[in-house]
This record gives C-alpha cells, sequence and structure tokens, in this order.
C-alpha cells in the first residue's frame, strides 16, 4: 500500500467520481469546500482503497474520511488504509488532528480509538450526532 497526497486542484479531478462511487450518489460536495488537499491509500497496483480530505483547524487539521471504495468495503486492508493516512497527515508535526463520525458508526469510531483519537465531544449536524474524536500529535515533544 502507498499514500498519494493530492494538492485542492489535483484532487478536484477525480473528486466527483470518488464521493460518488463512496457515497453511491447519496453526497453533495459542497461549492465552497474548505479543503486544501486529499491523502489517497492505494494499493501498490494503484486502485483506490479509501481516501481522506484535510482542511486547517486553527493550528491543527480537521480530517474527514472520505471512505472506502466499493471494492475494498468491509475489507481488512481499511484499518491499514486509514492508518496509513493518519500517519502521513501526523507527519506533518500539527499539534492535532480532528474529525467527527456519526455516533451510528461505531465501526468507524473503533478503527480511529485503535488508531490513538479520543473521543473529545458530541455535536449535531444535519439532524444526525456527531462523535467528536481528537488525535493529540503533540505527545512526547
Amino acid at each position: 500500500m502507498k499514500v498519494i497526497h493530492h494538492s485542492r486542484q489535483e484532487w478536484k479531478a477525480v473528486e466527483v467520481a470518488s464521493h460518488d462511487e463512496v457515497f453511491e450518489g447519496k453526497y453533495e460536495i459542497p461549492l465552497s469546500s474548505q479543503y486544501h488537499s486529499s491523502i489517497v491509500a492505494t494499493t501498490d497496483e494503484g486502485a483506490i482503497i479509501g481516501y481522506a480530505l484535510v482542511a486547517d483547524c486553527l493550528c491543527g487539521y480537521y480530517l474527514e474520511y472520505g471512505g472506502a471504495t466499493k471494492a475494498f468495503k468491509n475489507s481488512p486492508k481499511i484499518l491499514p488504509a486509514l492508518k496509513m493516512i493518519v500517519e502521513y497527515i501526523a507527519s506533518t508535526q500539527i499539534p492535532f488532528i480532528i474529525t467527527h463520525v456519526a455516533n451510528t458508526n461505531t465501526r468507524m469510531i473503533k478503527l480511529y480509538i485503535k488508531l490513538g483519537f479520543l473521543i473529545t465531544g458530541v455535536s449535531v449536524w444535519n439532524g444526525d450526532t456527531m462523535v467528536e474524536l481528537t488525535l493529540d500529535n503533540k505527545k512526547g515533544t
């Protein structure tokens, strides 16, 4: 597996197709998206396993896991792929990474916790209860 970092401009070329596949056409990309880049995990052959979008958040990064492509949904490759994405972002030495996951998505919450994220809050977005998770990237500094 490997990670590919796309700038906002590079990502725009594949953004709609990727979102359509992952969300089966049920997710509309906001026109005013604040994401400055995307981090894509692929197989060594180049097949996209999953991707995450990254935006600035105070002095850290906000991570939105876009999801896994159809070929890899529920695959054992998801955790290693997400781990690679998080490690890549953490290598930038930003103080923290924050994300939100629907409270009904227990599988995803468990994946983030396995990667060292802690539950730091709860909010409501579009009528859904969201769990806020934060990875402290300053440990040991």
